[in-house]
């Protein structure tokens, strides 16, 4: 083999995010979220845990030229998608539009749900919630908390709201804490 792997097996998603639910990291000022997000990816590819991961960016990662449906499908698995809320699931013209038509807040439902199709256990999420309006963004945190506790993932969500942190002290974090551990001293811990 002409590339040593840097896998480490030795290596889980820190145990802070194991109970399913929905995790609040204060946001790093400026452009600390890209460096603390580049970081968290890095270590993921490192480790080999980035399977396990979906990774909901500022900037769409959906290709635009395929519809809603295919976007969900391009992880490569068969899908259930009776795991999409109704709305959802049943709304043919939305499943059937393309992803370059979307707005804001359908984008993020689109993305969220595809790493959760996909079978993802844990979904990175950047300070989406800031590009959205209050309603809108109350709105999708019911669905996605009612979507984890379902489902068995944890929603790990960068946000600047002060007030969802205050709010969520059982789940709010000031710092971002390390996303990977070595699973052997966690074991011990």
């Amino acid at each position: 083999m002409f590339f040593k792997s840097k896998y480490r097996p030795n290596v889980a998603i820190n145990s802070l995010f194991d109970q399913a639910g929905v995790y609040f990291i204060k946001r790093p000022a400026g452009r600390d979220l890209n460096q603390q997000l580049q970081a968290y990816v890095r270590e993921l590819m490192r480790s080999g845990l980035i399977r396990e991961v979906g990774i909901v960016l500022d900037k769409s990662a959906l290709v635009p030229y395929l519809s809603v449906r295919s976007n969900l499908f391009i992880q490569g698995r068969v899908h259930d998608l009776d795991l999409l809320p109704r709305e959802m699931r049943n709304d043919v013209h939305f499943l059937e539009e393309k992803a370059a038509d979307l707005g804001e807040l359908q984008r993020i439902y689109v993305e969220f749900f595809r790493s959760v199709l996909s079978g993802k256990r844990y979904v990175l999420m950047t300070d989406v919630l800031a590009k959205l309006s209050s309603p809108e963004g109350r709105q999708m945190l019911e669905v996605f908390r009612h979507c984890v506790r379902q489902l068995g993932v944890s929603l790990i969500l960068f946000t600047s709201d002060a007030t969802l942190l205050r709010d969520n002290p059982q789940s709010s974090l000031q710092t971002p804490p390390p996303l990977t551990v070595d699973s052997k001293q966690q074991e011990l811990n």
